[in-house]
């Protein structure tokens, strides 16, 4: 154990026994005074918080974007034709001397 003695220990100890004084002494590092307390119990947006938020957001967009293109997708299917389908019209063939 530490003697007593050390000027730390004697302000800090005087700390615990009289809680109307707020500091130790000034320029030690070896105190927290009673504002810095406070300050590192108020809540606060933690970085994981902030995360879960920009996920969320770039997941919604994604699926926004994937409907989107299936949607453009199957419009084409409609308004393309396909090989086989190139010479028939209505069903029937289309006779090659015809203009």
């Amino acid at each position: 154990m530490k003697p007593l003695s050390s000027p730390v220990d004697a302000t800090c100890s005087d700390k615990l026994t009289d809680p109307s004084h707020e500091s130790c002494m000034e320029g030690t590092s070896s105190c927290v005074d009673a504002d810095d307390k406070n300050l590192n119990l108020s809540p606060t947006v933690t970085p994981i918080d902030t995360i879960k938020t920009i996920v969320l957001a770039i997941t919604v967009g994604g699926e926004e974007m994937q409907k989107r293109k299936l949607k453009v997708i199957s419009d084409n299917d409609n308004h393309k034709r396909r090989r086989t389908e190139k010479g028939i019209q209505n069903g029937k063939e289309r006779d090659p001397l015809e203009n």
